[in-house]
Parts: C-alpha cells; sequence; structure tokens
C-alpha cells in the first residue's frame, strides 16, 4: 500500500520509502514487517519563513532511515502541518513532529516524538546551526533518533544495505527526498495543453531536479541516493515526460558500477535498463538475479518484464 489519499486538508500518507512506488514496490529492498512493532508516523511542522523543501524532506529522509535502522514501521506526510492542531492526525501510535526552523543565531533542527496519548516519548533539538553543522546534525540525526527511539522501547536493527549519508552529502540526501517526491506529483510535468512558456518552465524544473538526483547518486556510492534518482526518473517517465532521455548518461554510470547480480543496485536496474529499452542488458542481469532464488525479487522482476510504457 502506498499513497493513502486522506484528502486535501491531510495531504497524502506514504507508507513507504518515496522511491519504493515508482520502482514498482520492490518489497524485496525493505526489511520484514516484525508483528506487533511499533508505527511510527512522521511530518513536518512548517516554517513559513523557512526552506519548504528541507522541511518537508526530513520526515521523508527519516522515515527511510528509521525503517532501514530500528524494527519500527515507519510512514510520512507529504505536507506540513501547524503545531498544535495536527497532532492526533492519522491515527498512528505515535506521531513524530520534525522541524526546521530559522532564527538570528542559526537553524534549528528538531524531531519531537508523541504517542497515542500525546506524551512525548522522544525528543531531540539542535539549535544554533551554520551550514555545517546542519549538515553534521542531518547525518547524525538518524543514529541518534533510533537510539533515543530504542529507549523508548523501539527494538533496534540494522538493515545491511543501508548506510546514512555522510556529512558531505546529508544536506543533498534530505533534499533529494523533496526533489524525488515532486516528480512523482502530475502537476510538476508539462501538459500539452499548457501554453508554451509553462511547459518549457517545467520541463527546465523537472531536468533541473533530475539532475540534482543524478549528481547525488553518482557522488554516492551507496544504494538509497541511487533508488531517489532511479524513482525520478521512472516517474518523470510514467509521466510522458522525456526530459527523462537527458539523464540518460547519469543513469548509465550508475547502473553499471554493479557488476554483482547479488548486489541491489544489480537488481534494481533491470528496471532501468527497460525503462530505455535496453532489453537485452536487461534481460542479462534479470536472469542473473533470478538464479538468487528469492521469490520477492523474482516476483518484481516478472512485474518489471510485463510493464508496458504508456504512449
Amino acid at each position: 500500500m502506498d499513497d493513502i489519499d486522506l484528502g486535501m486538508d491531510v495531504g497524502t500518507l506514504l507508507d513507504r520509502p518515496v522511491w519504493f512506488h515508482p520502482l514498482m514496490d520492490p518489497a524485496w529492498i525493505l526489511p520484514s514487517e516484525r508483528a506487533g512493532a511499533k508505527r511510527l508516523c512522521f511530518a513536518a511542522e512548517v516554517d513559513p519563513t523557512g526552506d519548504t523543501a528541507l522541511s518537508l524532506g526530513l520526515p521523508l529522509y527519516l522515515a527511510e532511515a528509521i525503517r532501514m535502522t530500528t524494527d519500527a514501521v515507519t510512514s510520512s506526510f507529504t505536507r506540513g502541518f501547524v503545531v498544535g492542531q495536527d497532532e492526533s492526525v492519522a491515527g498512528e501510535d505515535w506521531l513524530a513532529l520534525t522541524r526546521v526552523a530559522d532564527g538570528p543565531g542559526g537553524r534549528t533542527l528538531a524531531v519531537k516524538v508523541r504517542d497515542g496519548a500525546g506524551e512525548i516519548v522522544a525528543e531531540l533539538e539542535r539549535p544554533g546551526l551554520d551550514n555545517a553543522a546542519l549538515a553534521a546534525a542531518l547525518a547524525e540525526l538518524p543514529r541518534l533518533l533510533a537510539q533515543e527511539l530504542r529507549g523508548a522501547g523501539v527494538s533496534g536493527g540494522w538493515a545491511p544495505i543501508y548506510v546514512p549519508p555522510t556529512s558531505a552529502l546529508a544536506l543533498s540526501s534530505v533534499l533529494a527526498q523533496h526533489l524525488c517526491l515532486s516528480l512523482r506529483r502530475p502537476g510538476t510535468h508539462p501538459t500539452p495543453d499548457a501554453p508554451a512558456d509553462e511547459q518549457l518552465s517545467r520541463r527546465s524544473a523537472v531536468k533541473g531536479a533530475l539532475t540534482a538526483l543524478g549528481d547525488l547518486a553518482t557522488r554516492s556510492s551507496q544504494l538509497f541516493p541511487a533508488l531517489l534518482f532511479f524513482g525520478g526518473v521512472v516517474a518523470t517517465r510514467a509521466a510522458k515526460n522525456d526530459v527523462y532521455q537527458e539523464v540518460r548518461s547519469s543513469v548509465a554510470a550508475v547502473t553499471m558500477r554493479a557488476s554483482n547480480p547479488a548486489d541491489p543496485l544489480n537488481r534494481i536496474s533491470v528496471l532501468m535498463f527497460r525503462s530505455f529499452d535496453e532489453h537485452g542488458t536487461a534481460d542479462s542481469r534479470e536472469k542473473a538475479a533470478l538464479a538468487s532464488g528469492d521469490e520477492a525479487l523474482k516476483r518484481w522482476l516478472l512485474k518489471v518484464r510485463a510493464l508496458r510504457w504508456a504512449k
């Protein structure tokens, strides 16, 4: 389940990472959900004077990280919330409100987790951050929050394929979450009936988003920045926006660095090769992946093979 539309006043709830649905629900990447695990929903408290992209990217970033480093089942909202009004939204067991606020002494980064009764079970705040300190705090935040949650009864865990971003890439990683989300929205992409200048503006914005995602994926050697990039590319093609072709070389650079069939990047690249109609390479990598005997992976590969793009 994904993209649960709760109405204009509430927004959209993602119960998987932002790249998951565009990449055709690769359940084999995510850890298995434990029965009785805590359910934790992340939402942004938006500062009207602050950086909206950073504020809205932070819940997506933390939901992904906490899912991969604890046994909590996480979700996230795609719009900002007003503090004091939205704490009970969605009926989740726990709600984590994130905050990025600008002030005269620098930025403040904060997370406050409340249980179903409204009691605070975990809280972190880092005030007075300049750009370098903000990047370092973003890199450390998933680990610190997971530690706080373990103290509140959430079991620890670690998916070996997940590696948190370094300080050098942390800010870009949070912003990339928001970029991937924006590329999933139909209104981001040009439509045939729109004025020519609007189409040009939207194409330029989409190309900028894809270029930024591709830059992060090529600068990082880890899987999850590549998933954000690939999710954005596939979402753009699904929107019938041919701008995705302009980042083909970046996609190729990322996909070709994974030569081991057991590497998740090698496996997810099957979808990317099919997205660019490179079916020979896709068939070869699919055959190698199928040899693992993983049933969830097999089901995903069969779904990818059956994909037919709308014209």
